[in-house]
């Protein structure tokens, strides 16, 4: 799905994605390099080397070994959704302001990727998960001692998605720009265990800002207000490739109106 994302391409067929790679396809990437915009893929779930990534040009890779990280790890992603947002923040959004280039960012988070546990707690304390203590060992002890049920996932799951809810609310509330506009994308479904048989294979988008031209351009091709999205969708992955670079032409990045 990411790849499909970012390349404009159903990626489903592996010799498709493998032909991509050997390709030098424009992609959503370089658009927003060529428009002055620095480029980063936060991905602290990358724990191997991860060679073909480097297809996509962007300008930093922040991998779980690259990405700064220094607290307690929890389970096997290792770095809580939230610490890995702090750290986005502080090494790159932060900058944006003094240098005065905007940031294009992918950051796939894990936490609610399966096994759904262990969870970090919420932390009020934004600047302190930045550094070596970022959590307690009493915090780290509680999150690890959460059950792991893979036969009944579900509660798991909720509990995933309140913490993804909590920090990002929180972050939204009271760090982030005023002139951010958050995409959110669900890259697949959870495991079928969560979904039940049958489930359908669409994923839903949420755009989040006050860029009020961004977002009257997705309103015309397509998108709704609210949190629940349209019945029916819209269009394949692939289609949204085209779709939110024009939302941001005119220069890369239209004046935010409050």
């Amino acid at each position: 799905a990411h790849a499909a994302l970012l390349s404009g391409i159903d990626t489903r067929d592996p010799d498709t994605y493998a032909a991509l790679l050997r390709s030098r396809r424009p992609t959503m990437v370089s658009h927003f390099a060529a428009r002055g915009y620095r480029t980063v893929a936060w991905v602290p779930g990358i724990q191997r080397p991860w060679p073909e990534g480097r297809f996509w040009g962007f300008d930093r890779y922040g991998e779980l070994g690259s990405l700064g990280y220094e607290g307690l790890p929890f389970g096997y992603w290792q770095v809580p959704d939230q610490a890995a947002m702090a750290l986005l923040a502080r090494d790159e959004l932060r900058s944006e302001g003094a240098t005065g280039q905007p940031r294009f960012v992918m950051f796939p988070i894990v936490s609610t990727h399966a096994p759904f546990v262990p969870i970090a707690p919420v932390k009020t304390d934004w600047g302190a998960l930045t550094g070596a203590g970022a959590y307690t060992q009493a915090e780290r002890d509680a999150a690890l001692a959460q059950p792991e049920d893979w036969t009944e996932p579900v509660p798991q799951y909720i509990g995933a998605f309140r913490y993804t809810f909590g920090w990002l609310a929180s972050f939204l509330a009271e760090r982030a720009s005023p002139d951010l506009v958050l995409v959110v994308i669900g890259d697949h479904q959870p495991i079928g265990a969560v979904t039940g048989p049958g489930a359908p294979w669409d994923v839903p988008v949420h755009v989040i800002g006050r860029n009020t031209l961004v977002l009257e351009r997705l309103r015309s091709a397509g998108f709704v207000e609210g949190l629940r999205p349209a019945d029916r969708a819209i269009a394949p992955m692939q289609s949204l490739t085209p779709m939110l670079p024009e939302a941001f032409s005119d220069g890369g990045r239209p004046a935010a109106k409050p």
